[in-house]
């Protein structure tokens, strides 16, 4: 079964009781992040705008929907499914760019320039090292580098 009629067979199962929505946290803090808005869109026939829309980056992964679902209906498979849509197309975020440009350069995620001195400074070790050169590895190995800014 290909991925978009999976993602359509999983939310035709939604009833939309927003036990999702209630639940997220990205919601909390976005009025334009609403599991069952985004859902109702996609059956609706408006994924190629969601793919396009930034409100797909917002969610946090956190699986709060799914586990609260009656239905079992799994919200972040469709969310990663609309994000590596995408990426596909060529349509990133700049915060996942500057993420894959920290990730490649220094093997972190986040810059960490400060930490070493304050971690000193409450007498913690200095931060574990990461392997660029694995982390380099892999990301060539996964077509990585189209996260990156130019």
């Amino acid at each position: 079964m290909a991925e978009n009629e999976k993602i359509q067979k999983t939310l035709q199962t939604c009833f939309a009781c927003g036990v999702c929505s209630a639940s997220c946290p990205a919601r909390r803090f976005s009025d334009e992040f609403n599991p069952v808005k985004i859902t109702r869109l996609i059956l609706l026939g408006y994924k190629n705008e969601l793919v396009k829309s930034p409100t797909i980056w917002l969610c946090a992964k956190c699986n709060a929907c799914i586990e609260r679902c009656p239905r079992g209906v799994a919200f972040v498979d469709v969310i990663i499914e609309l994000q590596n849509e995408a990426v596909r197309e060529g349509i990133v975020s700049d915060q996942l760019k500057m993420a894959a440009k920290n990730l490649l350069e220094n093997g972190w995620l986040y810059r960490l320039s400060d930490s070493d001195e304050a971690r000193a400074e409450m007498g913690l070790s200095p931060s574990p090292k990461a392997d660029v050169e694995a982390v380099k590895k892999l990301a060539k190995r996964r077509d990585f580098n189209k996260f990156r800014e130019e």
